[in-house]
Formats: C-alpha cells, sequence, structure tokens
C-alpha cells in the first residue's frame, strides 16, 4: 500500500480539499492531510470555513501528535509539503525520499526582481540545496517553471499542477448552456489593481457605446469599490452594470450557472486564479489574460475559451464582442470549457494522475513520458 502526506500550513477547503477527498478514495493508498495551522479567519467571510474534518486530516496543531508527524513525514512514500518550515522534510531529502513542493510563480512582478540580491540567494538557498535529490516542483503556474529556471532549479523536474475547486458534474451540459442568461457577462474577485475589475468597466462601456443589450455582474469588495461605483455612474451604466459584493461561494456559483460570458482580467500577479476553473466548469464563455497562471494551462485560445494579452482591452473586447454575436460559437466554447474541467482538470484526475507519477518515480521509470498534458504532464 502506497503511504502518501500532504503536509501544509492549514485545511484549505477552497484550494485542496477535492483534491484530498479524491485522493483518500483510492484503494492500496495510505493518504492523510497534516494541517500545522488553524484556517485563516478570512475563509468564514466566504462561507469556505466549513467545519467538517475528514478522518484522513491531521490537525497538527490541535493535538498532541508529533511523533506521528515525523513518523509519517519519515516513512511515507511520497510527501507533497505546502508553504511550511522545511525541517518537516530535511530528513526526507537527506535520505532522497520522493518529496514534492508545490508553488504559484515566485517572479510575479518580473524577472527583474531577482536583481534584488537577498531575494535571489533565498531562492537558490531553498530550491537548489537538494538539487540531486528526488525533490520535484508541482507548478501551480504555467510560468513557475520559468521562474525556478533562472536559479538553476528543478531542471526536468516541474510537473503541470494548480488548484482544485470543486467543480459541477451536469447530466445534461447542453441543457445548462441553453438555461443561460443570454448576453450575461460575470466578473468575481477582490476589487484590487492587479485584478483590474475597471477593465470589466471598460468592455461595459463600449459595449454601451455599440449599442449591446447586456447585464454585467461584478462581486466582490476591496479598495477599487468606490472608484468602480462612481465610474458606472459617470458612464451610465447604472442600468447595466451591477456590483454585488462578497458573496457566499454558493452564490457565486450560482451566478456562474447563469452567466453566459466570463472574464478574468488579472495580470501576472495573479499566480493561479481558481475563478477560471470554476467558470469553466459552470459551462462559460471564458476570456481570460494570458498573464493569469491558470490560464495557459486551462484555455486552447478559440476551443475552449479565449485568450488576450494582459491589459489589450481592445483584444478582450473583440472576444466578448465575438462570443455575444455568435450563439453558435459560444455554446460550443461553453461545452468545451466545461468538457475540459470535467474530464481532466479536477480533483479527481489530479487524484490519480499523482498516484501514478509517485507509482513511476518509485519504479524509476522517466515521469516526463506519463501524461502527454494536463496535470501531472511535464511542464
Amino acid at each position: 500500500m502506497l503511504k502518501i502526506t500532504f503536509i501544509s500550513n492549514s485545511w484549505n477547503n477552497y484550494h485542496i480539499m477535492e483534491f484530498c477527498k479524491e485522493m483518500d478514495k483510492i484503494e492500496n493508498v495510505d493518504f492523510k492531510f497534516i494541517a500545522t495551522e488553524k484556517n485563516p479567519e478570512k475563509l468564514k467571510k466566504y462561507g469556505q470555513d466549513k467545519k467538517t474534518i475528514y478522518p484522513f486530516v491531521i490537525e497538527a496543531y490541535n493535538n498532541n501528535c508529533e511523533q506521528l508527524v515525523l513518523e509519517r513525514m519519515k516513512n511515507s512514500d511520497a510527501v507533497i509539503i505546502g508553504p511550511i518550515s522545511d525541517s518537516y522534510i530535511k530528513e526526507r531529502l537527506e535520505d532522497n525520499k520522493i518529496t514534492f513542493r508545490y508553488s504559484e510563480r515566485v517572479n510575479k512582478r518580473g524577472d527583474w526582481t531577482l536583481l534584488y540580491p537577498p531575494k535571489t540567494v533565498y531562492l537558490i538557498k531553498k530550491h537548489t540545496k537538494y538539487r540531486k535529490k528526488r525533490l520535484y516542483m508541482l507548478c501551480s503556474s504555467a510560468y513557475a517553471k520559468h521562474d525556478f529556471s533562472l536559479v538553476g532549479a528543478y531542471k526536468n523536474k516541474c510537473f503541470k499542477w494548480g488548484y482544485f475547486p470543486k467543480t459541477p458534474v451536469f447530466e445534461n451540459v447542453d441543457q445548462i448552456i441553453q438555461s443561460k442568461e443570454k448576453n450575461t457577462i460575470n466578473w468575481t474577485g477582490r476589487l484590487i489593481k492587479w485584478k483590474h475589475p475597471e477593465d470589466a468597466i471598460e468592455i461595459a462601456k463600449k459595449l454601451k457605446a455599440d449599442n449591446y443589450n447586456f447585464t454585467m455582474n461584478i462581486i466582490g469588495e476591496g479598495e477599487l469599490e468606490e472608484k468602480l461605483k462612481k465610474d458606472i455612474e459617470k458612464f451610465n451604466l447604472k442600468d447595466n452594470v451591477f456590483l454585488r459584493g462578497v458573496l457566499p461561494t454558493k452564490d457565486v456559483y450560482e451566478y456562474m450557472k447563469k452567466t453566459q460570458i466570463y472574464i478574468a482580467t488579472s495580470d501576472y500577479n495573479e499566480g493561479w486564479g481558481a475563478v477560471v476553473n470554476e467558470a469553466m466548469g459552470y459551462a462559460c464563455a471564458v476570456v481570460a489574460s494570458k498573464a493569469m497562471g491558470s490560464v495557459p494551462y486551462l484555455i486552447k485560445d478559440g476551443k475552449n475559451g479565449f485568450t488576450y494579452k494582459n491589459g489589450n482591452i481592445n483584444d478582450l473586447y473583440r472576444k466578448v464582442k465575438r462570443i455575444l454575436d455568435d450563439e453558435k460559437l459560444s455554446n460550443q466554447i461553453s461545452k468545451n470549457a466545461y468538457d475540459t474541467i470535467n474530464n481532466t482538470w479536477n480533483g479527481k484526475i489530479y487524484a490519480q494522475r499523482f498516484v501514478k507519477l509517485v507509482e513511476e518515480l518509485l519504479k524509476g521509470n522517466d515521469p516526463n513520458k506519463l501524461f502527454k498534458d494536463g496535470p501531472c504532464s511535464r511542464a
């Protein structure tokens, strides 16, 4: 029986629960998740701080189980480590046991940040010390491999990874697509600078000028909320654009289920962008910035969504218009988006593929040839 352990700072339901639940279902796998801290308080606001603790979860911060944790770290066939101290895996790495980090990109503000010596020294020290050991990187961003390669880390040891929010399974996705409210657009996230909610307002202005009949819902809160309110008033968009504030996750999903188009406008500061998974899973026609870490992995431009160059409002607008003007295209994009999440990029597939990856590594085989694309394929 394979013994696999995932250790991280908190039992964050939103990003990792589905993967862990699916890991626990796999026969001949002894899986445990070790949480070293309580869930962040902010999760309560979004309805994500559920009380359910599954049998495979070890709350290390609540129980006197230090010895149990040390034994799991020592005896597991494979360990995934989150953003916590490397002291948990030091002994494993020295014994050359299979270990995975997972990470978004580390140069979110650009490669020039490596010109800051303390950062470069930190990255080299942390990520190259065990370069000859069986330490691998699960890239939770399409740009992570590039960033780590700049400091000489994880050569031929990077695999596509990501975040895996809960995704729906529809008996008849075509029916879901047909029931969507036409000419509806959704934007969801914190209303902060690097997520660029103002770009959604720019799209609304252009649609209004071109006499489109549409509804845009913006869900979230943040420092730009007052500016957005003023712009909605200034550009006479109050009959088209609605600020919905913070909503529980289940309500956000209801909006996605009814929405035709989802736009994702974050820049390179967006490590992954799980809203893209979610919108595709709810069969939205997604138009997303290529700068987001999830987008190059999830979206094949023109097939299951559209991508645009970060900050190029005209390109974003052209693609939104294209969807609005072509119902057949819109429906096909939406169906392909749903199929992408339902058949490939979800917690169940992640879990199944991760177990196969571990098995190949234990056999001493080349894991880079295991999957051509999708989770656990070569980054």
